[in-house]
């Protein structure tokens, strides 16, 4: 694996600025023990410039393993067939935003994933190879 230098920080932290994330320097070093797999997600993830082909060059040379980003942002298949990109989807938390505002209803309960994290641990605990639980199962416009 490769070291990660301030050199490639400064450009990462910088294309990272554009997206609004901050990449830690928790990557692989020769000389301390690291993470073997550094994702970062993204919620605006905006590849301006050479952004592109900067992260495809730190992905060949083993600097992070994946990025997951939103739907928020357009891209064209460029960047979606990148084989470390990973697109969120999220239409479905934007139309339930949307709809809420529209009929003056908070959004705080969209945002609250106690319920969702809950779910989860009582499936895992239960069945450690069971299906993650969709998005009805932690609707928040749905009655228990």
């Amino acid at each position: 694996m490769s070291q990660i230098t301030d050199e490639f920080m400064t450009q990462m932290l910088s294309r990272a600025r554009d997206f609004s994330i901050v990449i830690l320097k928790a990557g692989p070093n020769d000389s301390s023990p690291g993470a073997e797999k550094i994702i970062c997600m993204v919620s605006l993830p905006y590849f301006n410039g050479t952004a592109v082909e900067d992260f495809d060059q730190a992905y060949r040379e083993g600097i992070f393993y994946r990025i997951i980003g939103t739907n928020a942002v357009t891209h064209g298949r460029d960047l979606l067939d990148k084989e470390w990109y990973i697109q969120a989807d999220i239409t479905e938390l934007f139309a339930r935003v949307i709809s809420r505002l529209h009929h003056g209803r908070s959004i705080s309960p969209l945002l609250d994933n106690r319920r969702f994290i809950q779910i989860l641990i009582d499936n895992t605990q239960a069945n450690p190879k069971a299906p993650l639980p969709d998005a009805a199962a932690t609707d928040p416009d749905q009655e228990d």
